[in-house]
């Protein structure tokens, strides 16, 4: 009976190497034929003009709309203002809030962007609503293109509003 043990046991020890033996073979061949391809997005930002309408001075401003810019063309005289009304949605998947747009150009134009309040939402859910102010220090023909600036909604830093570019 002892005899008989040994044998089994001898058996069994040889078939349980083999299976391991075969088992780890099978795996580096699989291992090698495997590629695993990963594709990660955390989010996006895609805001767009929706519309722009002068509301004051329609017969001497006209106003175009790009995806992310608004290009302004107009005639007004010294110390006249037009405003403008637009409308952004936000297409992405985060929300955004704009950077503040006032300036006064060397040619005697002066710009005030009111800001939409709060946050435009995602998926164009929420839109934003502004106003642009425009006034001239002389008499002339202007015409310029402002670009819309924007930023994560949560974000602690404003360093996307040093981005703004005017555009003669």
């Amino acid at each position: 009976m002892r005899k008989g043990f040994k044998k089994t046991r001898f058996i069994f020890i040889l078939v349980v190497l083999l299976t391991l033996n075969f088992l780890g073979i099978t795996y580096a061949y699989w291992e090698e034929g495997l590629d695993i391809n990963m594709h990660l997005q955390t989010g996006n930002i895609f805001p767009e003009f929706v519309g722009a309408l002068p509301i004051s001075k329609k017969d001497t401003i006209s106003v175009e709309c790009g995806m992310d810019t608004i290009n302004i063309n107009g005639k007004l005289k010294p110390h006249e203002s037009a405003i403008i009304f637009y409308e952004i949605t936000n297409k992405g998947s985060v929300p955004i809030k704009l950077a503040d747009i006032n300036f006064i150009k060397d040619d005697g134009i002066i710009v005030n962007n009111i800001l939409p309040i709060g946050i435009i939402d995602t998926y164009g859910r929420q839109n934003g609503f502004g106003t642009i102010q425009i006034g001239a220090l002389k008499e002339g023909q202007y015409n310029f293109e402002l670009e819309l600036i924007y930023g994560q909604f949560n974000s602690q830093e404003d360093n996307y509003e040093k981005t703004f570019s005017f555009i003669d």
